[in-house]
């Protein structure tokens, strides 16, 4: 987690640097508040305001299997710092016809983990 988030903050303050101007970073959770994702955000949110000495925000844009979250980080202004923190469920909202966004906007950043995923069924099915 330490190589990641050093990764993270090389990328942020090389792009703080390149704009001459110091903006609060927002990371978008396109799920609800609770769960791992929020739990991951927090982590960032905390590490990376303690080092980068700039204020980092956490917005929340749940609904639409991510499609809001992600239509809120591809239509942000592009002044701003703008992260957005998901999981594979991205990728299958890839390939939805017409995309609500535009995919080719998105550069993955880093990968952070892993998140259990458990499909249960009854026997008879």
């Amino acid at each position: 987690m330490k190589k990641i988030v050093f990764l993270i903050m090389f990328s942020l303050s090389t792009f703080a640097w390149a704009t001459g101007t110091p903006t609060p970073i927002k990371i978008v959770l396109p799920y609800a508040v609770g769960g791992a994702f929020d739990r991951i955000a927090r982590v960032l949110e905390n590490t990376l305001t303690t080092e980068l000495q700039q204020p980092v925000l956490i917005e929340y844009k749940p609904g639409g299997g991510g499609s809001i979250g992600v239509k809120a980080v591809t239509t942000a202004n592009p002044n701003e710092v703008v992260l957005l923190l998901t999981g594979a469920s991205l990728i299958l909202n890839l390939f939805k016809d017409p995309e609500p966004y535009d995919s080719t906007q998105l550069v993955p950043i880093a990968y952070l983990g892993k998140v259990p995923f458990v499909l249960v069924s009854s026997k008879k099915f």
